[in-house]
Parts: C-alpha cells; sequence; structure tokens
C-alpha cells in the first residue's frame, strides 16, 4: 500500500459510514460519558466515532478513501494545509485542529500526553524498505474527550496531526 500524505483528506460526518471497506488494522472501544466511543486505524488512516445524546454518530476521518453509507458530510479539507472545524451535532460540540508538520526533527510522540491504556498505533509495511509510516491515536476520556492522531509518511518528509476536543452541551433540549 502507497501512504502519500496529498492524498489524506479530513472529512467529519454525521450519521453512520461503513469503514469495513478502507480495512481496519486495530480498534478500540470506550464508554466515554454514557456515549459509545470508537477509534479506529484504518488501511489508510483513521476514524474516531462519538454517539450523542440520540445515538447519532459524528466521524471524524482522515482518509485518501471515499466511505460508503447513510451520512451527511459537514466538512471536509485537503490536509496538506492547516485546518480547522467547530460545529455542534446533536449535544456534542466538536473542534479540531489539522496540522501538517515536518518529520526532520519530529521525536516520535504526541503533544500531549497520553497513558499507554489509552493509544493505539500502527505501523504500516513500507514499500520502499526505512522507516515505516505511522498512524497514531491517543485520547483522554475527561469532561471533555480529547483526542490526538499523528500520521507519517516518511518517503516524503511529512506528518499530519489532528487535535480533536469534544464535549457534551448540557443544556441541548
Amino acid at each position: 500500500m502507497k501512504h502519500r500524505a496529498d492524498q489524506l483528506c479530513f472529512l467529519l460526518i454525521r450519521g453512520r459510514a461503513d469503514l469495513h471497506r478502507l480495512r481496519i488494522f486495530d480498534s478500540r472501544q470506550i464508554l466515554w460519558r454514557g456515549r459509545r466511543t470508537v477509534f479506529y486505524i484504518l488501511g489508510t488512516s483513521h476514524a474516531v466515532s462519538v454517539e450523542g445524546r440520540s445515538r447519532v454518530a459524528v466521524l471524524e476521518l482522515l482518509s485518501c478513501t471515499p466511505v460508503a453509507g447513510a451520512h451527511e458530510v459537514l466538512a471536509t479539507s485537503r490536509v496538506d494545509v492547516p485546518y480547522s472545524v467547530s460545529t455542534t451535532v446533536d449535544d456534542l460540540r466538536y473542534q479540531c485542529d489539522v496540522t501538517p508538520f515536518a518529520l526532520d526533527g519530529w521525536t516520535d510522540g504526541f503533544a500531549h500526553a497520553f497513558p499507554v491504556s489509552d493509544r493505539l498505533r500502527f505501523a504500516y509495511e513500507s514499500p520502499f524498505g526505512g522507516s515505516a509510516p505511522l498512524t497514531c491515536i491517543g485520547w483522554c476520556a475527561n469532561e471533555d474527550l480529547l483526542v490526538e492522531t499523528v500520521h507519517t509518511y516518511p518517503e516524503e518528509g511529512r506528518g499530519v496531526r489532528s487535535q480533536s476536543r469534544i464535549a457534551i452541551i448540557a443544556d441541548v433540549q
């Protein structure tokens, strides 16, 4: 599989999407404040799914491949330039910053400290030898859900970082 940063796209989706055609390499499900939350490492990057009050899913997806399913795209952007999005879906306030970075000097970690139990990491096969492309997801599930992802493209010397904050809005009727 060839990994290229310039093919990567950010999507924020409301509803269900079929991730299985993207090849799920690893996943972890947690219950955050009564909400089913799933972190996925995919064959083409990552997805984070959070259920709102009425079980409407909000799905953050960084992928090179489109997804099928009954969903509404709320936001989309290429990730080769910095991108920010902020929106409310159901009773969830969602904010995300996506930032490309140079791998030169990158120390193989997150900007935040996450316990080992709250991380996923997958190294893809490198088609050219050398450093393997990585997808890493870390999260902190307290009052707000903080999620950070790192995607590396060693043969291009580039990476992409996303930092998301999801909060439950208490006064939504």
